[in-house]
């Protein structure tokens, strides 16, 4: 496990902390959720750029899961 946090590229590793940041002050000052499924949306990009070349399949996954949680993001926008 420890690995493969190891072989993360440094960009990776700081949009990983930024968003696990996020999330913890979200959860305890209670914004809004958007900012949450922004920060899903950002970490599911960002892991498929990285997984692009060694592990086609799962940056293809990633991508899928963005647009995902790109169109709830529109559609709770849009309400």
């Amino acid at each position: 496990m420890i690995k493969k946090l190891t072989e993360s590229p440094l960009w990776f590793k700081i949009i990983w902390s930024l968003v696990v940041v996020t999330y913890i002050i979200v959860i305890l000052t209670n914004q809004n959720i958007l900012i949450m499924i922004g920060g899903v949306i950002v970490l599911y990009a960002a892991n498929g750029f990285r997984a692009w070349k060694s592990q086609r399949i799962l940056a293809i996954v990633s991508f899928i899961f963005t647009v995902v949680f790109s169109y709830i993001l529109y559609k709770f926008l849009m309400l």
